[in-house]
């Protein structure tokens, strides 16, 4: 139980928010993950994947064409993609390891 009450209001506290990913340290999120998802980020990402996979850019002309925001979004959701995946590969190998 958590029973820590507050030293300004002497009100019994709750426990806060914590969402652990895995054992690694602070691999953790203080809030729920799915209020972080908005329609925009999920569009956003859903635009991510389709011009990567269709090897298209979302703008006509070139990749210099293209806007600044575009690119900041790609490199952010990629990054994540990636980090999970190589978080992914290194729990598959980890696994072998064991057995």
């Amino acid at each position: 139980m958590h029973d820590k009450i507050c030293p300004d209001c002497n009100v019994k506290t709750r426990r806060p928010f914590t969402l652990r990913f895995s054992n690694v340290v602070d691999d953790v999120v203080t809030r729920c993950p799915v209020s972080m998802l908005t329609t925009r980020s999920i569009k956003l990402t859903n635009l991510i994947n389709y011009t990567d996979n269709a090897k298209a850019l979302p703008f006509t002309g070139g990749a210099l064409e293209q806007t600044n925001f575009f690119y900041t979004v790609r490199s952010i959701v990629l990054a994540e993609q990636n980090m999970l995946l190589k978080r992914e590969m290194d729990n598959i190998a980890k696994e072998g390891k064991k057995g």
